[in-house]
């Protein structure tokens, strides 16, 4: 990850992931700057508006391994729009669960910032997540959104 200075990170609004995937990116799957398709059908759409946002949310303890269809869309966003570095590929190879209210979302975490995130969190304790939106994949006629973590914080 690159090091933030701290006009960097003040640029992730607070937000709720639930108001980022029924307004941001709802609109953004209307208008969408790229979209990928398959004999007509919509594969995936890409944003160039990340809303860069300031998440709270709870920790699970869970992980697994990212689905390929999301690394897709990941190395399709990096390619348009991201870092150009080729290095920025294997930042994202594993999604950690969290929850919002009942909601969960499985978000990819950049690789170095798990172990710390593992190191420093409890199971079922609230934090503070740096993230981006990239875009959407439809998948059985519902959409997985894409999330890119970037930084945590405890909440103290």
């Amino acid at each position: 990850m690159p090091a933030f200075g701290q006009d960097e990170w003040a640029k992730y609004k607070p937000r709720t992931l639930k108001q980022i995937v029924t307004v941001f990116a709802k609109a953004s799957f209307k208008d969408p700057d790229f979209v990928q398709t398959d004999k007509g059908q919509v594969v995936f759409v890409l944003s160039a508006n990340t809303f860069p946002s300031l998440v709270k949310v709870k920790y699970t303890g869970e992980s697994r391994a990212l689905s390929a269809k999301k690394k897709e869309v990941i190395v399709a966003w990096l390619k348009v729009y991201g870092p150009k570095n080729p290095e920025y590929r294997d930042l994202f190879d594993n999604e950690l669960l969290f929850t919002e209210g009942k909601e969960e979302y499985w978000l990819p975490v950049q690789a170095q910032v798990i172990p710390f995130l593992e190191k420093e969190l409890q199971k079922g304790e609230n934090v503070n997540l740096y993230l981006v939106w990239v875009g959407g994949r439809k998948n059985s006629g519902k959409i997985e959104h894409v999330f890119l973590v970037n930084e945590f914080e405890k909440e103290e």
